[in-house]
């Protein structure tokens, strides 16, 4: 089996030994194979725990599929690349550490190839290096085996499947792309790159690999990127400011190095050219009435009609990179159709809802293909194949940790091509549908501490992992949420490391744990029921109870300094995330604020709330804003720097002597904690780290700080059909 392939590459020894073969068969079944450290000095201890479990006497011990053992070797893999990092740089905050990976260059994979890889050169003693190279030739083994199966159950059932055998190629090993779009002719790949706080607009010739930047690094956002269907021009949305309708859209001849950027009309979307050259088909945003329009016009744009219509929630996709596909004989047009809607009889928070709309030219007559029922908790740009056939997007399934990219027939027909620990963000398809690029995106981070008047952070967590959500609870322990796993979780582990413990399992996804004051509950949101609703359980995670029971998500709770009440986000239909109270036993809630507001957080002495707050009119920005948690009345109200990004997960918290109001600033393109004096007076950096980024953090009872910190692996990635 695989277990006994895994030991003998690893080791280059047999896990089982006997001079005769009787000898092997007690040997196999009486005895436990020596460690590989007895074999190979330096052996992680994770892939020892690995090959102990594939190699258990009870089969009902061991991995049950393949896809679990695949899980856990790429955990290894990512935690040895981590670590593998910081050996080559010094601990953050000294002032040299590196942000980001080495990579080796780009490399197409055939998935043949999976099934070559047999063999390993055993050395006595393994690098870092080594060993991610290990974990890697067996994962090839693993997904060989895998796939070896599928491609002979579906294969015989329905002949060649688009992107059932793929060739997979990095375009970039920077790990800072962020958006990704490829030419109709597949001549060119645009992207965006991120450095020092600043974005920049690359192109990439595929077969030279040659790159030219056609805007330098500048301030903003960049929303979007999309080719001209003649593959001339890129147009791209860009924000200048986070400030509400500040976006425009702008188009780049390819060849316009230096060029200046021309300003195009932001409520049409890109168009579709006929195959003779005649027509132009394009979607038309109409935002003050929630209306998509499908248009019709000639080639030069007169005559521009509307042809079809969706009212929103019902959508002809969602972005500019959405185009209409024509027909081979150019009689039809065809789209994908999205209906997003909330199904509160079932408690399903959102269901996107798929399906291929086709329009006849010549009679006027409509239909609708509906697609495979599954659900998404996410949904990327959804793009139609350009035989009608179905649609291919990266989406992340119903109560899944990871975005993977999907492909759906109009036969009913769903199946994921990837299926792997990465996020895969943006999505462009060639022209003839034989290839797409992608971002994969992977995080690594750990937990680390800072103690007042230390000059280092020391970690507390090894290797890699997803560190969401951390709460410094009041016995000393850190309470935080990972998904890296695949499963939602939270764990507790000890202030300077180890006794880690497990709070919730079985449970479908926990996020957002904090503990109350007293150390006799932990509260947190939940989709175990169906929607994410505050649930809150005792301390070590036993006798849960869920506290809301709306029809909308209710999130990110904190408990009042007496324990009486939780305080969490919530949004009603119709209406913006507001800040809403329920007893901490359970009990009727009530709404405290008016305008969005999100991330609550509680002054150490309980009299104020503080939360991130936008009035959403028109040029508004995100403030801070404090309010009395009795009667609601305005405290204090802060501006923040541009360099704050506020997001749904944008952490706020109270210094311990609750003088200071803490948030994560994106300054030079690092992150730091800055901290905003209640009484007023200028924000001011509290700590100086020179690389990483932030995901979560805390204050412990102290003064010092915990926090989550890493890096983001975002690359360009082209995948092509090898099965054309």
């Amino acid at each position: 089996g695989l277990g006994v392939v895994l030991y003998e590459m690893a080791s280059g020894n047999a896990p089982f030994t006997g001079e005769t073969p009787t000898d092997m068969v007690i040997a196999i079944v009486e005895r436990d194979q020596p460690p590989i450290s007895r074999h190979v000095e330096g052996t992680p201890a994770e892939l020892e725990r690995i090959v102990r479990k594939a190699l258990r006497k009870d089969r009902n011990e061991r991995y049950q599929i393949v896809k679990e053992l695949a899980i856990d070797l790429r955990s290894l893999r990512r935690e040895l690349e981590l670590n593998s990092l910081l050996e080559r740089s010094v601990a953050p905050g000294t002032g040299t550490g590196a942000n980001t990976l080495g990579a080796d260059a780009a490399r197409a994979v055939d998935t043949n190839e999976l099934k070559a890889a047999r063999t390993m050169v055993h050395q006595p003693v393994r690098s870092n290096r080594n060993w991610i190279a290990l974990a890697a030739v067996v994962l090839f083994i693993a997904a060989a085996a895998a796939f070896g199966f599928y491609k002979l159950r579906t294969q015989s059932e329905t002949g060649p499947i688009p992107f059932e055998r793929v060739e997979v190629t990095k375009l970039t090993t920077s790990g800072n792309a962020s958006m990704v779009a490829m030419s109709p002719d597949g001549k060119y790949v645009s992207y965006i790159t991120s450095e020092g706080g600043k974005q920049s607009l690359w192109l990439r010739q595929v077969v030279s690999s040659s790159t030219a930047q056609l805007i330098p690094p500048r301030e903003g956002q960049y929303l979007g990127l999309v080719f001209s269907p003649d593959s001339n021009f890129v147009y791209f949305g860009h924000a200048v400011s986070d400030r509400n309708d500040s976006a425009q859209i702008y188009r780049i001849p390819v060849l316009g190095i230096g060029a200046v950027a021309t300003r195009m009309d932001r409520a049409n979307g890109v168009a579709s050219l006929s195959h003779d050259n005649k027509r132009l088909a394009f979607i038309r945003y109409d935002v003050p009435s929630q209306t998509d329009q499908l248009m019709l016009a000639n080639a030069d744009m007169s005559g521009a009609q509307v042809i079809a219509t969706r009212k929103w929630p019902e959508r002809f996709g969602w972005s500019i990179l959405t185009k209409p596909e024509w027909s081979t004989d150019d009689r039809s047009l065809l789209l994908p159709a999205i209906k997003t809607e909330s199904e509160s009889s079932n408690n399903i928070a959102v269901n996107y809802s798929l399906a291929i709309f086709e329009r006849d030219l010549a009679s006027g007559a409509e239909r609708t293909i509906p697609l495979n029922a599954q659900r998404f908790d996410e949904l990327g740009h959804v793009a139609l194949l350009p035989d009608g056939s179905g649609v291919i997007m990266p989406a992340k399934a119903y109560g899944a940790s990871y975005v993977q990219i999907w492909q759906l027939g109009r036969d009913g027909s769903l199946r994921s091509i990837t299926n792997d620990l990465s996020d895969y963000r943006e999505l462009s398809l060639k022209a003839d549908g034989s290839a797409f690029v992608t971002v994969q995106r992977q995080t690594l981070s750990r937990i680390w501490t800072l103690g007042k008047g230390d000059s280092k952070p020391a970690p507390i967590t090894p290797g890699t992992s997803r560190y969401y959500d951390l709460c410094a609870a009041p016995d000393g322990k850190i309470v935080y949420a990972s998904d890296a796993t695949g499963i939602a979780d939270i764990y507790e582990t000890g202030a300077a490391g180890g006794e880690q413990r497990q709070l919730t399992s079985d449970s479908r996804r926990n996020y957002g744990p904090v503990v109350s004051r007293d150390n006799r509950y932990v509260a947190f949101h939940s989709n175990r029921a169906g929607l994410f609703q505050i649930w809150r359980a005792e301390r070590d995670g036993s006798s849960p109870k869920q506290l809301t029971f709306g029809k909308t998500e209710s999130t990110w709770p904190t408990f009042s300094s007496d324990g009486k009440w939780i305080v969490y986000q919530h949004y009603e239909p119709g209406e913006p995330f507001g800040l809403w109270k329920v007893p901490v036993d359970g009990g009727t809630p009530e709404k405290i604020t008016e305008g969005v507001a999100i991330r609550a957080t509680i002054s150490p002495d309980g009299n104020l709330i503080a939360f991130w707050y936008n009035d959403q009119k028109q040029d508004s920005r995100w403030l801070l804003k404090v309010i009395r948690f009795e009667g609601g009345a305005t405290y204090k109200t802060f501006e923040v720097a541009p360099t704050v990004g506020v997001d749904w997960d944008s952490p706020l918290r109270w210094t311990p002597d609750g003088k200071f109001l803490t948030y994560v600033d994106h300054r030079g393109g690092i992150d730091n904690i800055w901290g905003q004096p209640i009484e007023g007076g200028a924000a001011k950096p509290l700590t100086n780290f020179d690389d990483s980024l932030i995901f979560s953090f805390d204050w412990t009872k102290d003064g010092s700080l915990v926090a989550s910190r890493g890096v983001i692996m975002s690359d360009v990635v082209l995948i092509q059909d090898a099965t054309k």
